[in-house]
């Protein structure tokens, strides 16, 4: 939980860093059979890592950034787009 905390700090964008949280989840998953220290259960990873662990996490890092007056980025380009297709990440 408290890497996530430094992480947003570090990525600062907060769509960007949920799909981090899962991507990273994703992994283990795929990998457990590798590295026996990452298997858990499917579903214990689904909902204790990412929903009670990242995503507050997240929140958290987010609100101190708020706080303090960390400057917050936009990786995907949303920001006042309407549509999935008018991101910039799309036409970079």
């Amino acid at each position: 939980m408290y890497a996530f905390v430094i992480l947003v700090f570090v990525i600062r964008d907060f769509w960007f860093l949920q799909f981090h949280s899962v991507l990273i989840e994703i992994m283990e998953l795929s990998l457990k059979h590798k590295m026996p220290h990452l298997g858990e259960c499917w579903w214990g990873q689904v909902f204790t890592d990412v929903i009670f662990a990242n995503i507050p996490a997240i929140y958290i890092g987010w609100v101190l950034m708020g706080k303090l007056n960390v400057r917050k980025y936009d990786i995907f380009g949303m920001k006042g787009k309407k549509s999935f297709f008018e991101w910039d990440i799309w036409h970079w």
